[in-house]
């Protein structure tokens, strides 16, 4: 027995004197080595306090950064780091601490990773502290190889110093990628039109849980052209205290804020969004199921919790979901200033507090807009959401709370649209043409016995229109109240045939409409 332990001995002083300082070896043993210990059960467990590695994670102290140490050292060891990940396809990881950092700001190129490429924290305790004049952070994708979306979750980016441009830059590369993110946390970049996180190129991103506090702007899509967001979603995240906008956008298609995200205490609006015309392009934009509160800080009181106004009415923004939200006081404000939209539903929203009707502003040149069922407001008041003679606009079959021009102070609210069994839209052909009506009908035969219905129709160049409320009643039709740049009512007539075909033709008119008839109901 004595001989082996002798040999074992011998052997572990031979282990002890080899020079592990040999090329290579630091990538696999620089750990603290007197922390480790094997655990007394299972004794193939290697344990350690605090294991600073190289792999299978890069952990960003192996390359020399410490958390409090000086900014221009750690600016070398982080950006060593990240070139170790990439070449090597690797994730980062930050311990606790604050580590403090300077220069042009840190880039992480995902091509061709595999699954890999992305950085972790343990929380709001692991903290890249940003004081450069660059951006904090950028998550790159070189030539769309990557398959696999990167992953960030878990730290903070803030910023004690410096002047930087932003904190988060994620389809910073010259191709389109995913990237993820979960609590993710990003404050303090308030300097003039910096912003706490933006997007570029990125597709099928989703950030959840996250938050973009006290920035200039928490999170922006910029107007670089051919560079913008295409499904990006944002689900229980805060936006919150920012020094101009919440969220600001100004590209991206398929942008969506849903399932109780907070914007609150945004000096203007908690969402700002204007496009700039065909490209960059801006649509398809879903604000579902959040709470907006108190937003609309600035002086000038003319700012709103949800603020969407396209730039140009021939060119105005697609496809708008306002809907199932909680809206609240605005500092100084309004709730919601929409126009410029096109395809448009505004409904199931709640609004609450000290603000008054007055405080929905629809600015005009919309066109096909549903507002349905938005309770804690007074609609008869609310300037031109139903038909909006001044601005041609052509409102959905489904919902709106129809008001003619005042009588005195008296506004038609009597009725309201219903679903339409009307086509879409019919050509016109300056004849006699046929639409079909859900009409209201005598028990089960096809007599009419009478109802309202609102007749719409618009030409190929949108210059002309009409909008006409005609009443019918056993086999007649008579207009009762019409907006339109077509002329005369006379420059139309109804009839209505003997099933529930109701009859539109044009006289003196040489253009080709597009027309859509809806039922309405008591």
């Amino acid at each position: 027995m004595k001989k082996y332990t002798a040999w074992v001995l011998a052997l572990l002083f031979y282990v002890s004197v080899l020079p592990w300082n040999m090329a290579g070896a630091t990538d696999y043993w620089n750990y603290n080595v007197h922390k480790l210990n094997f655990d007394n059960t299972y004794l193939s467990t290697l344990q350690g306090n605090d294991l600073i590695v190289k792999g299978p994670w890069v952990d960003v102290r192996a390359y020399g950064a410490v958390a409090g140490g000086s900014a221009s050292a750690n600016a070398t060891a982080l950006a060593a780091a990240i070139v170790y990940a990439n070449a090597n396809n690797l994730d980062i990881f930050i311990p606790i601490g604050v580590f403090a950092y300077n220069g042009d700001g840190l880039t992480f190129n995902t091509t061709a990773t595999t699954g890999h490429g992305s950085i972790h924290g343990v929380g709001p305790g692991s903290v890249l502290d940003y004081q450069g004049t660059g951006v904090a952070l950028s998550m790159a994708d070189g030539d769309g190889s990557g398959r696999y979306a990167p992953y960030l979750h878990d730290f903070r980016i803030t910023t004690s110093a410096g002047t930087p441009l932003g904190g988060l830059h994620i389809g910073a590369g010259a191709q389109y990628g995913m990237v993820n993110g979960e609590r993710i946390y990003i404050d303090g970049f308030d300097n003039t039109n910096a912003y706490g996180m933006r997007a570029s190129k990125v597709v099928s991103s989703h950030f959840i849980d996250s938050s973009f506090w006290d920035n200039y702007d928490g999170f922006i899509t910029m107007n670089t052209v051919g560079s913008w967001p295409t499904t990006l979603t944002f689900s229980s995240s805060r936006f919150r205290s920012n020094d101009r906008h919440g969220v600001f956008l100004q590209s991206g298609l398929g942008i969506t804020f849903e399932s109780n995200c907070i914007f609150e205490s945004n000096q203007h609006a908690g969402i700002y969004a204007t496009g700039i015309g065909s490209d960059p392009s801006l649509g398809l934009i879903k604000i579902i199921g959040n709470h907006f509160e108190n937003n609309g800080g600035s002086t000038d009181n003319t700012d709103y919790n949800i603020d969407i106004v396209g730039t140009d009415a021939a060119d105005p923004i697609p496809d708008v979901w306002i809907q199932s939200n909680y809206i609240q006081d605005t500092a100084g404000g309004g709730h919601i200033r929409y126009g410029k939209l096109r395809y448009v539903v505004i409904r199931d929203n709640f609004f609450s507090g000290t603000d008054g009707p007055e405080d929905v502003a629809n600015v005009g040149n919309n066109r096909f807009v549903e507002w349905l069922r938005n309770h804690g407001i007074n609609e008869t008041s609310v300037t031109a959401h139903g038909n909006n003679a001044e601005d041609a606009d052509q409102y959905q079959a489904s919902g709106i709370n129809l008001r003619t021009q005042p009588v005195g102070a008296t506004y038609w609210t009597t009725h309201q649209l219903k679903s339409s069994s009307a086509l879409v839209s019919l050509p016109g052909d300056n004849a006699t043409l046929t639409t079909i009506a859900s009409l209201i009908l005598n028990g089960t035969d096809a007599d009419i016995a009478g109802g309202i219905v609102l007749v719409s129709g618009y030409n190929a160049g949108l210059t002309a229109y009409f909008v006409d409320l005609v009443a019918l009643s056993y086999g007649a039709a008579a207009v009762i109240s019409t907006s339109n740049t077509v002329g005369s009512p006379a420059a139309r007539t109804y009839s209505v045939s003997s099933n529930v075909n109701l009859q539109v033709k044009f006289a003196n008119d040489a253009d080709t409409y597009a027309v859509r008839v809806s039922q309405l109901t008591n």
